[in-house]
C-alpha cells in the first residue's frame, strides 16, 4: 500500500512587491494555520516517510513547519525543483517516480494543482484545497507509478477552517 499527503502550502504574503513569487513568506494566518495542521496531522496519522516540496519560500516554510509539528526533521525534506510551477501531469511524474520502497509520501506545492492531483487520484471532487489544506490518498499497489495510473482511496481532506472555533 502506498499513502500520498498532498499539502497546498499555508496561506502567503502578498504586499512585498520587492519579492519575486519563489520568494513571497507565509503572513500572519499562514504562520498560525502551518503548526496547527502540523499537530493535527501528528495526533492523527502516521508521520510520512518522505517530504518533498517546492522551493518556494512559502511551501518550503509550511514543509519545514508541518515537519516540525509531526517529528520529522526538517533537513531531510526534499526540494524538488519540478514542484514549482509545476502541471499536474509534472507532479504526477514526480510521485511517480519515487522511490518504491517509500511507502508514504507528503507532496508541499501550489494551487490549482495540488487541487487537479487530488481530484485526479480520488474522484472526490474537492472544488479547492485551500492553503494549508491536506488531501490523504491510499493506494492498494506497491508503486508509486502505478499509485498514479489508478484512482485512490480518500482518506481525509483536512484544512484549517474544519478546527477554527466560531
Amino acid at each position: 500500500m502506498k499513502r500520498l499527503f498532498l499539502v497546498r502550502h499555508a496561506k502567503s504574503y502578498w504586499e512585498c512587491d520587492w519579492l519575486t513569487d519563489l520568494e513571497r513568506p507565509l503572513n500572519e494566518r499562514g504562520k498560525r494555520d502551518a503548526p496547527r495542521m502540523g499537530s493535527i496531522l501528528s495526533t492523527n496519522y502516521e508521520r510520512p516517510q518522505l517530504l518533498i516540496s517546492s522551493p518556494a519560500s512559502r511551501a518550503y516554510t509550511t514543509a519545514r513547519i508541518i515537519a516540525v509539528g509531526m517529528g520529522y526533521p526538517p533537513e531531510d525534506i526534499r526540494l524538488v525543483e519540478g514542484i514549482y510551477e509545476a502541471m499536474s501531469r509534472d507532479l504526477l511524474r514526480i510521485i511517480g517516480e519515487t522511490d518504491d520502497d517509500v511507502s508514504s509520501l507528503m507532496a508541499f506545492g501550489h494551487n490549482p494543482t495540488m487541487t487537479t492531483v487530488a481530484n485526479r487520484l480520488t474522484n472526490a471532487g474537492i472544488e479547492n484545497v485551500p492553503t494549508t489544506g491536506i488531501v490523504i490518498v491510499d493506494f492498494e499497489v506497491d508503486s508509486w507509478r502505478k499509485a498514479v495510473e489508478t484512482i485512490g482511496k480518500l482518506v481525509a481532506f483536512e484544512y484549517p477552517k474544519k478546527y477554527r472555533q466560531g
